[in-house]
């Protein structure tokens, strides 16, 4: 089994690859995009320990981004703009070779295991560069759907499916701007950033969240799940069992509410959206479970 800095190893290089495909896939590249890789690395260099594998593409993507962002006002043009794109697409390879490095060391099954895996990550690192700079532009639109039927078998994934639900029905040659920014709110939601300066970090947004009108602990069964806001797991207990509620460390059936913190976790070392929610997930869509995935803003403004 790949011990706890070998997975956050893979991840980090995994949601790299997938942050410069989304850069990449319109064959553009700008500052504010720039900006945003430079903001994740700083946050994720604070966070985790990286082996020197990964050191290694860490510090070359730092000098990218600090060659990028030297122009004045961040914005290459012409020659020099095609020149760091070559860049950046050599900088993809050497991710992709560092990933095939690791494939190497893992038995058979080890890779059927651990691929899904890497491709989910892969998709984070996606959503992340195409809405980096706030917008998704057609090119960008395609290139997500040719990712997703490339790895149609994420379809069965209880997260990601919401985008293959969004595309069922949509003509992307004649996407309206209703569309276009129900799809931008999708990936910001999905991928843990914002446009405000946060790359890394936040939990899924209301789009993966269930809608729960008057909400009441009371005699409610529930569980907490990531990093609040509102302070340590235990203290968000308290509160909760002062509204009532039984808080459970562990899945049951007769589970009411899963409570989502503001915050990823910051061990990297599963999907950013937890394997508590995609259990949940999975209960709903195919058990057809009344547990509800609320978010800690539902639960705290409804406090």
């Amino acid at each position: 089994m790949m011990i706890n800095y070998q997975r956050t190893n893979v991840k980090f290089l995994t949601v790299l690859y997938g942050i410069i495909e989304g850069f990449y896939c319109d064959l553009e590249m700008n500052k504010e995009e720039a900006l945003f890789l430079d903001t994740w690395l700083l946050e994720l260099g604070s966070s985790i320990y990286l082996n020197e594998q990964s050191r290694e593409i860490y510090e070359l993507t730092k000098q990218f981004t600090n060659k990028f962002l030297s122009f004045p006002n961040g914005f290459p043009e012409g020659k020099i703009l095609d020149e760091l794109l070559t860049e950046l697409e050599l900088l993809q390879d050497k991710v992709a070779e560092k990933l095939d490095d690791f494939m190497q060391t893992c038995s058979d099954d080890e890779q059927v295991e651990y691929y899904p895996v890497i491709i989910t990550n892969e998709f984070q690192g996606l959503c992340k560069g195409l809405i980096a700079d706030g917008n998704i532009a057609i090119e960008e639109v395609r290139c997500l759907v040719d990712w997703l039927d490339e790895n149609n078998f994420l379809e069965d994934d209880p997260l990601i499916r919401v985008f293959y639900k969004y595309f069922r029905n949509i003509d992307i040659d004649n996407l309206s701007s209703n569309e276009f920014e129900l799809l931008k709110n999708l990936l910001i939601d999905f991928c843990g950033s914002n446009t405000e300066g946060i790359a890394d970090g936040l939990s899924l947004g209301n789009s993966f969240f269930d809608n729960v009108e008057d909400l009441d602990l009371n005699g409610k069964v529930v569980q907490l799940t990531g990093k609040f806001k509102y302070g340590s797991r235990k203290k968000c207990a308290e509160l909760a069992i002062n509204q009532g509620a039984i808080v459970i460390d562990d899945f049951r059936l007769d589970l009411d509410y899963l409570i989502v913190g503001c915050f990823n976790s910051r061990d990297w070392l599963q999907q950013s959206y937890g394997r508590k929610i995609m259990i949940a997930k999975e209960y709903q869509d195919k058990r057809n479970h009344k547990v509800k995935i609320i978010s800690e803003l539902q639960w705290i403004n409804e406090e």
